[in-house]
């Protein structure tokens, strides 16, 4: 079993899209937690509204390519496009950070928030 750690994020209608994210999450993942949600400044020019941040940590049998396919799936889902990408509106972003306890993606050293929230879920 592998153990996932994923950062969710949203910048537009943040509420309802984090919502359903986590809804969409707790479907597919029975073991799923969450930790709180905090609101952060952006971090890079050019967007159009703070981010609501949490993290989610799940058990699963599948690869790490494929849990990454299933989480691209439900960003388009719920409303994530390349142009909206272009114009800095996030409707959800999530992306895997830690897999079987190795930091896999940079955003864990680059957004002090992220640790507090991965902590939270210790």
């Amino acid at each position: 079993m592998n153990s996932c750690v994923i950062s969710l994020s949203s910048n537009a209608e943040a509420g309802k899209n984090i919502s359903l994210a986590k809804a969409l999450l707790s479907e597919r993942f029975s073991d799923i937690s969450f930790s709180s949600q905090i609101e952060t400044s952006p971090f890079g020019s050019g967007y159009k509204a703070n981010f609501q941040n949490l993290a989610a940590r799940f058990s699963c049998s599948e690869s790490e390519e494929e849990i990454n396919f299933l989480l691209k799936q439900m960003e388009t889902r719920l409303g994530r496009t390349p142009e909206f990408k272009a114009q800095k509106i996030v409707p959800v972003d999530l992306d895997i950070i830690l897999w079987n306890q190795s930091v896999v993606r940079d955003d864990y050293y680059r957004f002090p928030f992220l640790l507090e929230l991965i902590n939270q879920l210790r």
